[in-house]
């Protein structure tokens, strides 16, 4: 063979080797575009925040022996056991991608193989706790909510609580297909305007149609305990679960409403503002404490810590009607009537018809 002969075969030899080198793997392809389509939503917990809702869940459930009194509780083995079924549900699902189907099995498992029943009238704290909700099979819509979050997270599959006006429901959200999936019903997929129509939504603020993080659903969890603390007469304890779940989910007000319900309202001003500021040194970039500690100092008549408080929530909220009248009221009482006549004429302004403020402007020389 000659050396023309020689290259023209190392040439072709070449050739068939980058050829096969190139060609797809058809069955990887396929199974790539099949894990990407069901994770397109990154998991329940949304991206980064994937492990908060399994650590965030245990933490509040420990809490929860002090609140009904029984310190010895320890729910870890029910955790375990809502792992082992989000695991089993996992595998029943590997590499599928049809929506369809891996809604179906998350319903088929929550509601038919782990019998749970959804009874939004329950309140007490065992309807609200995942793991308590895992246990006695029923809960309430939140409780219920985070249960299945949980196995959602476990089991990558995408689906986030979503919001509305005094109500919660799932959604799946792979980033392609969107499917809510309403609790009370069996899972059933209601569509956006359902929810519009029956709870009233006006489209404006918080009565949108809200998609929550997984941030905002450990809020919401903290809001609901708060309110069974509250409940069983547990104030310090509501209190603490209401910051943190202002901390979780910022402009929640319902939370922020009851929040500041049992602070105007709490009996004994001095411990209040101990607890205040033993969370302030977890919470400190939390504006609601600032609102709460500025309200309690005003109470006390501590009004120079109050104006201060007041100023630094306004910060983040500066056309709050009530934190502007507080800081008049605090600057009227230390005397610094220019300062005060700016707050007070700024809620009388806000609010014409407010005979306090309108009082209070005439106290200023």
């Amino acid at each position: 063979m000659n050396l023309k002969n020689v290259l023209i075969s190392v040439i072709v030899c070449l050739m068939i080797i980058s050829c096969r080198k190139d060609s797809p793997k058809e069955p990887q392809i396929t199974k790539s575009q099949s894990l990407e389509l069901r994770m397109a939503g990154t998991g329940s917990a949304v991206g980064a925040g994937k492990l908060l809702l399994s650590s965030e869940f245990k933490k509040i459930s420990s809490q929860k022996g002090v609140i009904a009194g029984d310190s010895s509780i320890d729910s870890s083995n029910d955790f375990r056991l809502i792992d082992s079924t989000a695991t089993a549900l996992s595998s029943r699902l590997f590499m599928e991608s049809d929506p369809q189907i891996i809604i179906s099995r998350l319903n088929e498992c929550f509601f038919g193989q782990m019998k749970i029943n959804v009874d939004n009238s329950k309140e007490s704290l065992s309807d609200i706790l995942p793991d308590k909700v895992y246990q006695s099979k029923q809960g309430n819509v939140i409780g219920a909510a985070m249960l299945m979050l949980l196995l959602g997270e476990k089991a990558d599959i995408p689906i986030f609580c979503v919001k509305v006006r005094s109500h919660y429901f799932l959604r799946f959200d792979n980033g392609k297909v969107q499917q809510n999936i309403e609790l009370l019903k069996q899972g059933a997929a209601n569509t956006d305007s359902w929810y519009t129509t029956n709870y009233e939504l006006s489209g404006i603020g918080s009565d949108t149609i809200k998609k929550l993080t997984s941030a905002e659903a450990a809020g919401v969890l903290r809001y609901a305990v708060g309110n069974a603390a509250a409940i069983s007469g547990n104030k310090e304890m509501a209190v603490e679960n209401f910051a943190y779940g202002l901390a979780n989910y910022n402009d929640f007000r319902e939370c922020q409403a009851q929040m500041d319900l049992i602070i105007d309202n709490a009996p004994d001003v001095e411990k209040m503002l101990s607890i205040l500021m033993q969370l302030r040194i977890s919470c400190q970039d939390l504006y609601s404490l600032d609102r709460c500690l500025a309200v309690l100092y005003l109470r006390q008549k501590n009004f120079k810590s109050a104006a201060d408080n007041f100023l630094r929530a306004l910060e983040r909220s500066p056309d709050d009607f009530v934190l502007t009248r507080g800081a008049g009221i605090a600057y009227l009482n230390l005397h610094n009537f220019d300062s005060a006549k700016v707050y007070l004429s700024k809620a009388g302004t806000a609010r014409p018809s407010d005979s306090l403020v309108n009082a209070l402007i005439k106290e200023c020389p």
